[in-house]
């Protein structure tokens, strides 16, 4: 069951885990530039057109696994139904 992060290193290292961004852009982020709270990092960085809101929900909500498929990044969840769900991928 996924744990919502505490902190903001805590949503830091889902943030890497769930490989939204490669890590040279990761590491261009310098995490002492973010709030403390991880509500308010994820808010700054939906912001600064880093993460979507639908990324940061995840995030938030201790999720990290099933961003990348292939050579794609998940932006957002379009619709669901019975047989399935559509989302919206960027390639990367």
């Amino acid at each position: 069951m996924p744990i919502s992060p505490t902190s903001v290193s805590e949503f830091w290292e889902l943030l890497r885990k769930s490989g939204i961004l490669a890590e040279d852009r990761l590491g261009s982020l310098n995490q002492q530039n973010y709030p403390d709270d991880p509500s308010a990092a994820a808010q700054l960085l939906i912001d600064q057109g880093i993460l979507t809101p639908f990324q940061a929900r995840q995030l938030l909500a201790g999720r990290y696994k099933g961003f990348r498929v292939g050579q794609y990044v998940i932006q957002d969840l379009i619709g669901r139904g019975g047989m399935g769900a559509v989302y919206l991928a960027e390639h990367v």
